[in-house]
Parts: structure tokens; C-alpha cells; sequence
């Protein structure tokens, strides 16, 4: 066997361990942002940014099982400079989308990140 051979062979191995490891390299990158801005006085929007990056999600069936869940009115939005979808909610209800981020998709809390 020669040198080339060995080198070629141990690459193929680790990089079918590697993959096997990871899957998905999105997922050591993902990072999901809310946000929670006042209104008014008293009123509150929360935007839940970076949705895209998890697989399959579906921004219809999430923003309708927010609202009847949290009571309160929502719609999907676009940022115009990014083009990036995003949710956006009345009220305050970051820790409440938190919890339901971790619980339904398995995400880390690390990954989450509240802002305000």
C-alpha cells in the first residue's frame, strides 16, 4: 500500500466519521434572535428573527399555533434590506416563545437569545 493509498483511505474514514458526528452543520451556527421592543407605555411587540435556519420550518403553522397559544395577534413579516421572514407578536412573551422553541425543535438554550 502506498503512501497516497494510506492518506486517501484515512481521509475517506474520518470524513464519514465527521459526518456521522454532524450532520447538519447548521446547527452548530444556529442562533436565534428575539426581540422585544415597547411600543408604548405600557405595550409591547416581540419579533422572533433567524427562524430560517431550522429544516422545515413552517412560519404559517407556527405563527397560527402562537397566536391561539399566547393569546394575542401575530403576522409574518419581511425585513426589506435582508430579505429575511420574521414573526412578530403582541405583547411580551419571550420567555414563553423560549421555552416553546427548545420543547418543539430541540433547540439548545444557548441558541436563543433574548434581547430587551
Amino acid at each position: 500500500m502506498s503512501n497516497n493509498e494510506f492518506n486517501n483511505e484515512f481521509n475517506n474514514e474520518f470524513n464519514n466519521e465527521f459526518n456521522n458526528k454532524f450532520n447538519n452543520l447548521d446547527e452548530l451556527n444556529l442562533i436565534i434572535n428575539i426581540r422585544i421592543f415597547q411600543r408604548n407605555r405600557k405595550k409591547m411587540i416581540t419579533l422572533i428573527e433567524d427562524l430560517e435556519q431550522i429544516e422545515d420550518f413552517n412560519f404559517k403553522k407556527v405563527n397560527k399555533y402562537l397566536k391561539k397559544k399566547l393569546c394575542c395577534n401575530s403576522t409574518i413579516k419581511t425585513n426589506k434590506k435582508t430579505n429575511k421572514k420574521y414573526i412578530q407578536l403582541q405583547g411580551n412573551h419571550g420567555d414563553k416563545i423560549k421555552d416553546y422553541l427548545i420543547n418543539v425543535y430541540n433547540i439548545d438554550n444557548d441558541s436563543i437569545i433574548i434581547h430587551g
